[in-house]
């Protein structure tokens, strides 16, 4: 996955799975689907992903200090960035309107 750096599908209920991004680059769906600039379109497609995965090159993930990551924390004063996996893995809270925060940081909502 080009922005978290795993290898292969994840959890086998569909959002782990690859997406194909270009020639040789895939993406798992819920790397993309909750990456800042991404929405899903009317028909399910996912847009903004190339944007996306642009910014995440040069952005540093603020559990595993790798790059790649492209999830922003939703909390207005917060700068922390991470990847999917790390902020799966961390406790951070998923909201169904894509706001997100670490479980301390919820309590501000």
């Amino acid at each position: 996955c080009v922005f978290c750096n795993g290898i292969g599908d994840m959890e086998s209920n569909g959002p782990g799975r690859l997406l194909n991004l270009d020639i040789g680059q895939w993406c798992h769906v819920n790397c993309a689907l909750w990456s800042s600039e991404v929405y899903e379109a009317v028909s399910g497609a996912l847009m903004g992903v190339d944007q996306a995965f642009k910014r995440s090159i040069n952005t540093e993930c603020v559990i595993c200090k790798k790059k790649g990551s492209s999830l922003s924390c939703f909390y207005q004063r917060c700068i922390n960035t991470y990847h999917y996996t790390c902020a799966v893995e961390n406790g951070c809270v998923f909201y169904k309107n894509k706001v997100r925060c670490r479980r301390d940081d919820a309590l501000f909502f």
